[in-house]
């Protein structure tokens, strides 16, 4: 559970876990830039579709005095029940859409590259290379796109292409990327991002430096 925690904290949503019989739910904020902020389950309520959970996030005020480091507010609970649907709440905002992870049950891997919106599992930073690149991550983008550019240490464009995520809730992918048979070894750069609907520009770019064997 602690590791599922821990590996979740980056990143707004809402997951639950069956772990040892019990119906795990976690609820996460996302990385906060101080303290003051909380979220807490504060009850859970049966109804006719399912189980209502009613969420209160809290910020601080303006002026208030808080710790200036950075922050990953959580809520975990256990739910009795461990085959009725939920469904959350803000009890604040009842408006508030709450994130969901599809195509993986939970988030149990590290996130080691990240940016708003594209969060990687991998490759790791610096990780050698040789043939392919094993790329997976989670992410919530434009049309669910996630484009990506292989490129040279100077720069130029050995290889790229696009893989599915989704929009509106964090979306799983996966993508075998294969690198050039003529690519010289040294430094290699994976670039991550979504293409602007707007302008067609690069947006939530993540760059992941390799070393091509």
């Amino acid at each position: 559970i602690s590791n599922w925690i821990n590996c979740s904290l980056e990143i707004p949503s809402v997951q639950e876990k069956i772990y040892d019989g019990h119906r795990f739910v976690l609820v996460t904020e996302g990385r906060k830039p101080s303290g003051g902020y909380e979220v807490q389950v504060e009850e859970v309520v049966e109804g006719p579709d399912g189980l209502e959970v009613k969420v209160k996030s809290t910020a601080p005020k303006e002026g208030e005095a808080v710790d200036t480091m950075i922050t990953s507010p959580f809520d975990l609970i256990i739910v009795e029940d461990n085959e009725l649907p939920l469904t959350f709440v803000d009890v604040d905002d009842p408006d508030r859409y709450f994130m969901k992870v599809v195509g993986m049950e939970t988030i149990e891997q590290p996130i080691v590259a990240s940016s708003d919106w594209i969060k990687i599992f991998s490759p790791k930073p610096d990780e050698q290379v040789e043939g392919t690149i094993s790329l997976s991550g989670i992410a919530c983008v434009f049309e669910g796109t996630v484009s990506y550019e292989l490129l040279s240490e100077d720069d130029n464009v050995l290889s790229s292409g696009f893989t599915t995520a989704t929009m509106g809730d964090w979306g799983y992918f996966e993508e075998e990327i294969p690198v050039p048979a003529d690519a010289e070894a040294g430094r290699l750069v994976l670039q991550l991002y979504s293409v602007s609907m707007k302008d067609g520009s690069k947006m939530f770019v993540v760059e992941i430096p390799l070393v091509l064997e």
